[in-house]
C-alpha cells in the first residue's frame, strides 16, 4: 500500500487525509515515479529512477528507450516493458510505453 499521489502532491480524502493506493493503481503509480525521476538525482537511491532524459534524436531512440525503460522499471517484477515509442514536438519528447501486468496490456506515456 502507498500514499496516492496527484498533481505533485498527496491526494487528500474529504477528510483532509492522505488517500492510499493498492494492486494496480499502485504499481503503475512507482512505475510512473521511477520513469519520470532522473536515475542518480536521490542521494539516498542513486539506482531509482530513468536514463530516458538522456534520450536524443536519431535512429536508435526507440531502442535505447526501450532500455531505459526496462532498466528503471526491473525493480518492479510485475511490470513487463513490452514496447517504446518515440515522438519529438516542439522540442518535447514524449516516449510510450507498452507494458503488461499480470497478463494485462497497459499504455503509459512520460513527456521528457
Amino acid at each position: 500500500m502507498d500514499t496516492k499521489l496527484e498533481n505533485g502532491d498527496f491526494a487528500l480524502n474529504s477528510r483532509g487525509l492522505p488517500q492510499t493506493v493498492q494492486g494496480r493503481e499502485e504499481i503503475l503509480q512507482q512505475a510512473m515515479i521511477r520513469l519520470c525521476t532522473r536515475r542518480g538525482s536521490l542521494p539516498a537511491d542513486p539506482a531509482l529512477g530513468s536514463r530516458l532524459y538522456q534520450l536524443t534524436a536519431g535512429a536508435r531512440m526507440e531502442e535505447e528507450a526501450f532500455a531505459y525503460a526496462q532498466e528503471a522499471l526491473a525493480p518492479l517484477r510485475q511490470l513487463t516493458v513490452k514496447s517504446a515509442s518515440c515522438s519529438l514536438q516542439d522540442q518535447r519528447l514524449t516516449v510510450r510505453l507498452q507494458l503488461e501486468w499480470e497478463q494485462e496490456s497497459i499504455q503509459m506515456e512520460v513527456t521528457i
